[in-house]
């Protein structure tokens, strides 16, 4: 049988929602104060144990305020990724992250070319057999092509992923998402999903 990781709740939920806080990112991800709900295994996907922190996290209320939003809109593929999982001495999980490397196929917004390879941070990381995820965020798939909209990080070189969930779009038009019984943001990224490929796929 598979371990279920046992976590003190409290310090992992306040340590998750500091996650892209600490990265200076406050405008699309609320402080620790106002988490909605506790960290625990509360998600599944057949086999795959899912660990959903809630974290109430900014709502754009069209398209072009989540552009309005964006240092980078680009369009390309996933080549790979390494996760991270930081904890504390007693086992607390302290931090998680994937990076992922990306590879631009297409520029939106801001400074970077075709064919560059990006560096991005993506809000989610299994330890110990489960998945790890911040707000239902659900890591892209290595050789599949999405949008996504991105922050430069302060103090680092990654790019981080715009309001956590509402900054990644796949382009078949699919929901990747994990807790769907959260139905507003499930419509809203489906929402999204329609009108970011009905806009970017003309300007390709």
């Amino acid at each position: 049988m598979k371990k279920i990781i046992m976590i003190s709740t409290l310090a992992v939920v306040l340590a998750l929602t500091g996650i892209w806080a600490a990265q200076k990112n406050t405008k699309h991800v609320a402080q620790s104060e106002e988490v909605q709900k506790e960290l625990e295994v509360n998600f599944r996907e057949g086999d795959t144990k899912v660990s959903v922190a809630h974290a109430k996290v900014e709502s754009f209320r069209s398209l072009q305020e989540l552009e309005d939003h964006s240092d980078l809109i680009v369009r390309g593929v996933k080549l790979d990724g390494k996760e991270n999982v930081t904890t504390s001495p007693i086992g607390t999980i302290m931090d998680v992250e994937t990076i992922s490397r990306f590879q631009v196929s297409a520029v939106y917004k801001g400074v970077v070319a075709q064919g560059d390879v990006l560096t991005v941070a993506e809000p989610v990381a299994t330890h110990r057999g489960v998945i790890v995820s911040i707000a239902g965020y659900k890591a892209m798939k290595q050789g599949k092509e999405y949008i996504l909209f991105l922050f430069k990080a302060p103090d680092t070189n990654n790019l981080g992923i715009v309001a956590v969930t509402q900054g990644k779009y796949t382009t078949d038009r699919t929901v990747e998402l994990y807790a769907k019984q959260e139905e507003d943001n499930h419509k809203r990224i489906s929402k999204y999903t329609k009108e970011v490929n009905d806009k970017y796929s003309k300007e390709q």
